[in-house]
């Protein structure tokens, strides 16, 4: 069975930049970075990321303005949330 994460008191929207030292957002575009250098980068969504985190088990949750929310490992996307009518953040 598969566990969600609720996650609560968001009000308005954001653009995420940089999760961490290590990930960066760019547009559509997730960033890997490793001693300073980058060391993948992927398209994540059809339009701009909007919202990036970071959950326990260390997958990434993505927003985008496409209308959709991603669950990833690593670079690869396991789950598509479709459904939104308006962008994910």
């Amino acid at each position: 069975m598969t566990k969600f994460m609720r996650i609560n008191g968001r009000t308005n929207s954001f653009v995420a930049n940089h999760l961490s030292e290590s990930l960066q957002c760019l547009a559509s575009t997730l960033r890997r970075w490793r001693s300073g250098q980058p060391s993948e980068s992927w398209e994540a969504h059809k339009a701009a990321i909007q919202a990036l985190i970071k959950l326990p088990s260390g997958e990434l949750v993505t927003g985008s303005t496409d209308t959709t929310l991603k669950l990833w490992r690593g670079s690869k996307c396991t789950h598509t949330f479709v459904g939104h009518t308006d962008f994910a953040n």
